[in-house]
């Protein structure tokens, strides 16, 4: 997991997971309360042993309540950063 962005409402979530080409990758919301959102995320990667360099992968989650200043982690404890804001051209 690399970072994620809210949106303005602050009710989702974009995570940015990084895993080899052809992979796939899916997120859900495990718990939300008052301290913490909790996310988990499985990635498939392909068989073998390449060694390409990771790709970007967007997967966006819904929250049931603007996420305001609470932490985003994953289920194993680690907490996600936010993503830096993507330039206006």
């Amino acid at each position: 997991m690399d970072s994620y962005q809210v949106d303005p409402a602050g009710t989702t979530l974009t995570l940015v997971v990084v895993a080899r080409p052809d992979s796939t990758a899916r997120a859900e919301v495990t718990t939300q309360d008052s301290d913490r959102v909790v996310v988990k995320v499985r990635v498939r990667e392909p068989v073998g042993s390449g060694t390409d360099l990771g790709q970007h992968y967007p997967v966006t989650v819904t929250l049931k309540e603007p996420l305001g200043k609470r932490p985003v982690v994953t289920d194993y404890g680690q907490e996600i950063p936010t993503a830096p804001p993507t330039p206006n051209p």
